[in-house]
């Protein structure tokens, strides 16, 4: 026969393990998610600086190979390296621009 006592009252079981789970790691993965943050910010920042940088200096390059001022300089430093020397001359460029240069 079984006798119930105030000392003695059955308690609910407690399962250890999701509890060892959530203490060992989700709380150290939350601690360190502001850090993983700032990193992944920062890594992502210097990457859009470098690319950004490239595109400058593309951009630059391109300008500079595809410029029709240089034609004309060029035609003012060396007259005779054109054809048509005597009256105007169409001068045209590697990307099918011309310019008549007199």
């Amino acid at each position: 026969m079984h006798t119930y006592t105030l000392l003695h009252t059955q308690q609910k079981e407690v399962v250890v393990e999701p509890l060892i789970v959530g203490v060992l790691l989700f709380v150290p993965l939350l601690a360190l998610l502001p850090t993983t943050a700032a990193w992944h910010l920062a890594v992502t920042c210097s990457h859009m600086a470098a690319v950004a940088l490239r595109m400058l200096l593309l951009l630059a390059a391109s300008l500079l190979r595809h410029n029709p001022l240089l034609l004309l300089v060029w035609r003012l430093v060396h007259p005779m390296a054109f054809p048509g020397v005597y009256g105007c001359a169409r001068v045209c460029g590697w990307v099918g621009w011309c310019v008549c240069v007199c």
